[in-house]
């Protein structure tokens, strides 16, 4: 599982660890990067680097992807429009 979103103060890495354990069977990495590089290795073009913008990798197996999505929804207090 990967995403993107904005200011690291916005994000509560122990939350999303808590509710991907609690939904998937194994998770194995959790991360939260503040400058991320993109590199899409086109020739003749650089990569992009960003910071305040917040990439969140996580890994693991069996994944219970709408169980997540909603514990983050109302974890982290997400609204959507």
């Amino acid at each position: 599982m990967a995403g993107i979103c904005g200011d690291v103060s916005h994000f509560n890495l122990d939350l999303v660890k808590e509710i991907v354990v609690a939904n998937s069977s194994k998770m194995t990495n959790a991360k939260v990067n503040d400058k991320v590089k993109f590199d899409e290795k086109i020739k003749g073009r650089n990569a992009v680097t960003t910071d305040r913008i917040v990439q969140v990798l996580i890994t693991g197996a069996d994944f219970k992807v709408d169980e997540i999505v909603e514990g983050l929804k109302k974890g982290l207090n997400f609204q959507e429009s």
